[in-house]
């Protein structure tokens, strides 16, 4: 007979030696059954076929041991199939099932591993670890509000459970609830430090200030004194506007911890926040003479030395950063601010040009590099360097800024207009384009445009000083919507109420007005302010010819000319006819 599967597990039986060969005598028989005729003959059992689970759990175990054996060698594809063999013949097996699962969350098959863990179930009717299970398929397939909702469904939420809540309840945006989340956590695992802290910073993040503090003092009362617990009792104070408290709690974290990181860092923070820039200096000074941070806070201090007008050091301190950093486009860039700064413009053309070299886009070099040149006077060379920054930026709006800027000290209006209304194309909410393009737009005599792309900066800053002066000074000139200008103009004063550019506008709306005295009241408080600029002279002899000073009026005009008058030719003729009106009239001139 054929040898059967149950041969293979129960061992095969030899069939009956009589059946085998009929032509044995009965005395033989005999001796073979090794006895006489009287022996009892043993009795055969029958063979127990075993059962089908039996055979299925054979079966998988030998579809396992290949998907092992598969995963060893890095087969993944083979791996899973039999995996999933092995769980279709013994499919109660929960080593299978989550063998399998990771398996699909390994290779993205979500809707294979949802359909593994659920079938058809709904969430209720699914046990604590499958709907743990089925919510990590969830946040792997960005589905967090179901994920959470799995998770809410839990009751007698443990530590892990509840963490993952908040994690995903800040991942949706929903800080109350990733925050009572973390709270339970605390409260079942309280040595669990970093969670209070997150707690402490997430009432921090909704100025919830006392809860934040009474927290704190609750994990230093259990855990006595620490430099990060002091630390986050500082940044609650000052985040509540307490900064004497604040730097009292970042001196016992120091006190604790003498390098304690965060502490020398906030504490810094505080003094810059102060524009008191040397404790800020020592701060970062034993923050880079350790070991740990020096290399990181290197460009820190000496910006901070920059700041506290410690150019020497500064330069040194990025000279030397520079040494081990030679490709670090913003220590090339920062360099060239200090040389800029102590006007050695060569080197410090030379440094942008470096940073540029390594960082084709970085538009602060672009707009330094440009800037040098326009503090030299240079201004051919600006403009070349201008039409660099937008070849190399042509998507931003800075750069055509720049460009119609240098364009517009070159009195190439058209052009800068051109290049100002594509920075306000291409950035509508810039409010220094609107400005740069209406005061090109002016002076090509495009007033009503002018006008326009002023009250585009008014709307993006309702009260910005220069636009209202601006607009009050263009429509003064003008002799138009003089009660307008003046009320521009006064809410620019209330700002910079010492500022002489605005006195000598508002001058200049009485002067339009007919108010001469006034005129004349605030245009000597411009002079006051600022004693070398052509137009105000101008001004101040057009007034003093309405005030009947003519002898004045003739000696502001030669003063307007002595410091470089724009328009000196109309001077000259106003100067010229004052002195035939002197002459007919008998006034000896002084």
């Amino acid at each position: 007979m054929k040898r059967t599967r149950q041969n293979e597990f129960m061992g095969i039986i030899p069939e009956n030696p009589i059946k085998k060969c009929p032509f044995l005598s009965g005395t033989l028989l005999l001796l073979l059954l090794g006895g006489c005729a009287s022996h009892r003959f043993p009795v055969v059992r029958p063979v127990v076929e075993p059962s089908r689970n039996v055979y299925a759990r054979t079966k998988a175990q030998d579809h396992f041991i290949l998907a092992r054996d598969f995963d060893r060698r890095g087969l993944v594809k083979l791996a899973e199939r039999e995996y999933e063999r092995a769980l279709q013949l013994d499919s109660g097996s929960d080593v299978l099932k989550k063998l399998l699962f990771q398996k699909y969350l390994e290779s993205g098959k979500y809707t294979q591993a949802l359909l593994l863990i659920k079938g058809g179930r709904k969430n209720e009717a699914l046990t604590r670890e499958e709907k743990r299970m089925v919510s990590t398929i969830y946040i792997k397939m960005e589905e967090f509000t179901r994920a959470v909702g799995v998770l809410e469904s839990i009751r007698n939420k443990n530590e892990e459970e509840l963490f993952s809540i908040g994690r995903i309840y800040e991942v949706l945006g929903n800080s109350a609830k990733a925050l009572d989340a973390y709270r339970r956590y605390f409260e079942k695992k309280p040595d669990a430090l970093a969670i209070g802290f997150r707690v402490a910073k997430m009432l921090l993040q909704q100025k919830r200030y006392s809860e934040a503090e009474s927290l704190l003092v609750v994990i230093q009362e259990r855990e006595g004194p620490q430099g990060d617990i002091y630390t986050l009792r500082g940044t609650v104070a000052l985040m509540d506007e307490d900064t004497v408290r604040a730097l009292g709690f970042y001196d016992s974290a120091l006190a604790v911890d003498s390098l304690h990181e965060e502490a020398l860092r906030s504490k810094a923070q505080v003094y810059i926040g102060r524009a008191d820039f040397p404790p800020a200096i020592e701060c970062y000074r034993k923050l880079i003479g350790s070991e740990a941070y020096g290399e990181v806070y290197g460009r820190t201090l000496a910006l901070l030395y920059f700041y506290n007008g410690q150019i020497e050091e500064s330069e040194q301190l990025f000279k030397d950063l520079l040494q081990e950093n030679i490709d670090d486009y913003e220590l090339h860039y920062y360099l060239g601010l200090v040389f800029a700064d102590r006007e050695k413009n060569e080197f410090a053309r030379t440094e942008f040009e470096k940073a540029l070299a390594l960082q084709p886009k970085h538009k602060e070099s672009w707009r330094e590099l440009c800037s040098v040149a326009l503090r030299d006077k240079d201004y051919r060379t600006a403009l070349q360097v201008a039409r660099r920054f937008t070849t190399a930026l042509p998507d931003e709006a800075s750069s055509w800024r720049m460009q119609g800027y240098v364009e517009s000290i070159l009195k190439k209006y058209p052009a800068a207009i051109k290049s100002f209304r594509k920075a306000v194309a291409l950035d509508t909410a810039d409010s220094y384009g609107w400005f740069e393009l209406g005061s090109a737009l002016e002076r090509n005599k495009e007033i009503d445009r002018a006008v326009k792309a002023f009250r585009k900066v008014l709307v993006l800053r309702p009260d910005d000083p220069a636009t209202l002066n601006y607009l009050g000074y263009m429509w003064a000139e003008q002799g138009k919507h003089l009660d307008t200008a003046k009320a521009y103009l006064e809410r620019a004063l209330e700002q910079e109420p010492n500022n002489g550019a605005f006195l000598d506008s508002y001058a200049w709306v009485y002067f339009r007005l007919g108010e001469f005295d006034s005129a004349f009241v605030y245009l000597q408080k411009a002079i006051e302010r600022i004693y070398d600029d052509p137009v105000l002279y101008d001004h101040l002899g057009d007034i003093l010819v309405e005030r009947k000073d003519l002898n004045g009026a003739v000696d502001a005009y030669h003063t307007s000319l002595e410091l470089g008058s724009e328009d000196g030719a109309a001077v000259r003729r106003k100067i010229l006819d004052l002195e035939i009106i002197i002459q007919r009239q008998g006034i000896t001139l002084q």
